[in-house]
This record gives structure tokens, sequence and C-alpha cells, in this order.
């Protein structure tokens, strides 16, 4: 600002794009909260009416967010607006619905291996909540859809150019039981990832979020939450479960803080990409 006689809000793009250069050269894991520093800042300014405010700093090409914006969402709605791109929609009822909760539960934070343990007893909406042995996670208003119907639905419609008929469920409480036999993670990888090269080769979505990507969306949009009521980012219990049953050669503490360095810089950059 000295250098350049001016507000940081007020420069046009070419002087922020110099300051950003400069910041994204000091170290990785204090670089990527110096620009979400001011990419805040910035935006502040804009919300308080500061005097020749700009949004320039929202035009700056921030090195390496690209992946992100391509490969995470920034909350519920987002998430939302993927699986429409992706799936068809959830009133034709067809076997979609268990892509889209797959999904879904990984946001709300159950692990992958535990997926096919859900019941259907578990989904409570009056609650909004899903339970899972000693795990709760929040059932967001955008997925009831899916919800309701994964639970409630005995019958998944098919579609054919030329017809359509409804097949039965397998019999079970399990709440991503299929039509032909139980569903298992490598099945449902290779089916997500199909659907999802499906939908950029037609030009419906340029995403493709995998279940690990959605969990990751999932566990930084809550932090930001918690985050905007005055809470500071805490990702402990996310690396310990990550951490679980796992051996590291450079001993568990010091993995252990090298994860949560990492997902504090991963956070940051998550900011940066959408904005929040």
């Amino acid at each position: 600002e000295k250098a350049y006689n001016s507000d940081l809000c007020m420069m046009d793009t070419d002087k922020l794009q110099k300051i950003v250069d400069a910041v994204a050269g000091v170290r990785a894991a204090s670089k990527w909260s110096r620009l979400s520093i001011l990419r805040a800042y910035t935006k502040w300014c804009l919300a308080e009416g500061v005097p020749n405010a700009t949004g320039n700093m929202n035009k700056i090409n921030f090195v390496g967010l690209g992946k992100i914006r391509n490969t995470m969402v920034a909350n519920p709605m987002h998430l939302q607006t993927y699986l429409n791109a992706v799936f068809e929609e959830e009133t034709l009822n067809t076997i979609d619905i268990l892509y889209r909760c797959y999904l879904w539960l990984g946001y709300g934070g159950i692990r992958e291996s535990d997926l096919f343990k859900v019941k259907v007893s578990d989904v409570q909406f009056e609650n909004m909540e899903v339970h899972y042995g000693l795990k709760t996670v929040y059932l967001y208003r955008e997925a009831v859809p899916a919800f309701m119907r994964a639970v409630n639905s005995d019958k998944f419609t098919y579609l054919h150019p030329n017809y359509s008929t409804e097949i039965g469920r397998i019999p079970g409480d399990e709440l991503l039981r299929g039509i032909k036999g139980n569903m298992n993670i490598m099945t449902m990888r290779a089916r997500l990832s199909r659907y999802a090269k499906e939908a950029v080769s037609a030009g419906r979505t340029e995403q493709h979020i995998s279940f690990t990507r959605a969990a990751l969306s999932g566990i930084f949009y809550r932090a930001y939450e918690l985050e905007r009521y005055g809470d500071i980012p805490d990702f402990e219990s996310a690396v310990d479960e990550f951490m679980f049953g796992k051996e590291y050669a450079i001993g568990w503490d010091a993995a252990r803080k090298k994860l949560l360095r990492e997902y504090l810089e991963d956070y940051q950059r998550w900011k940066l990409a959408f904005s929040v």
C-alpha cells in the first residue's frame, strides 16, 4: 500500500496480481492464510461501503485453486447443483437416489467404509440427522428429497428410451440397498466416476467430485460456519478419524502434526477458491 500509495481495496487488478504473486512466494504453510486475509479484507471493504472500494481481488488468479473449484463444493446448495447436473432428478425415483445419498452421507461426515451399514431407521427427519453408531451427522435440507425416497421406496424406476418400468429393491433395511444385490464401495466409485465423466462430456458441469472430495468439502464447510461465529478452525477430530488404524513411518505424533498443518492449509485454499 505504501509503494502504490493506495488502499488495497482500491487497487486495480495489475497491482493486486503483483501483490498476490509476491505473497504466493512465501512458505506454503502461511501463504494461503495471508491470501485469505487479503481476500477477506477487500470483501469487508465492499460490504461496509468504503469509498472507491472495488471487487478486483475476486478477479485475481490464485495459482492452484482451479483444481479445488473443479473437485470440491462450497456449500450444500453447491453440492445439490452438482448432483442435479450428474444424476436423474429425485422425482423420477431412479437408482440415482442412492448415488446422491452416498455423496450426501460423505459430505455429512460418515466414513465410506461405514456407509453400507447405515440403516433406514438411522435417518431421523424430525431431527434432520443421520445416526450411525456413536456418529451423528446433520441432514442438510437440500438432501431431504433423496433421503425421503431412499428411506421409503421399495422400488426404483428403470428408464429406457422406449419404455420405463419399476424394479423392486432387494430385501433388507440398509439405506443404500440396490435392486440386484448389495452395493459396495468399488462399484459405487466406478459408477460415480462414469456418470461424472458423462456429465462433463455433455457440458452439464465442469466438476468431477469424488466421495473423498465431497467429504473434505463438508468438513471445511462446517469449520467455516463455526469460524463465522468466532470459533477457531479445528481439524483434530477429522485428522484422528483419517489416521485411525494406520501406521506412519515418521511416528504417530509427527504425522498428526503434519496432517493438521495440511488440513489447515487446504482449508485456507478452499476458502480462497470459493471466495468465502
